[in-house]
């Protein structure tokens, strides 16, 4: 789909519509980026649970990256969010809600042309990549224990 303003022309493309327009020239450089946004997310989410005098902790964290990984790969993320309690199943949904909602809120360009910018949505391999630097980020190590 072609999008035109008075000065540029845009096309937004589908993530799947070519596997050539995924390569990333600083793929390092943008995890980071992505990663640091995931953590803005995040750390309000702990700050949260902690004004509730909770713990939102590493296995909580650790089931949430779980159930954004298995959604990434098409699977069924919910055996993932439940918690030892309602309390802690809802901090952990909530904060999964958000962290989904990411990959569609990034976009990368590649200027076609002087005229032409091409929007692309964030590959699904990247994505997992930005789940594993997040959880590396939060210094979460081994696999989920809940």
């Amino acid at each position: 789909m072609r999008i035109r303003s008075s000065s540029e022309s845009f096309e937004v493309v589908p993530s799947a519509a070519n596997a050539a327009l995924r390569k990333i020239a600083d793929r390092p450089g943008e995890i980071r980026r992505v990663v640091s946004r995931l953590m803005a997310l995040v750390v309000p989410h702990l700050d949260a649970a902690k004004a509730m005098n909770l713990l939102l902790g590493a296995d909580d964290l650790r089931a949430v990256i779980s159930a954004l990984e298995a959604e990434a790969d098409g699977l069924d993320p919910r055996s993932h969010l439940a918690g030892p309690d309602e309390v802690r199943t809802y901090l952990r949904q909530s904060l999964y809600e958000e962290l989904l909602a990411e990959p569609s809120n990034v976009f990368y360009t590649s200027k076609i042309n002087p005229e032409v910018v091409r929007y692309e949505a964030m590959p699904r391999d990247f994505w997992k990549e930005c789940l594993a630097g997040l959880s590396k980020k939060l210094g979460l190590k081994g696999k989920e224990n809940s």
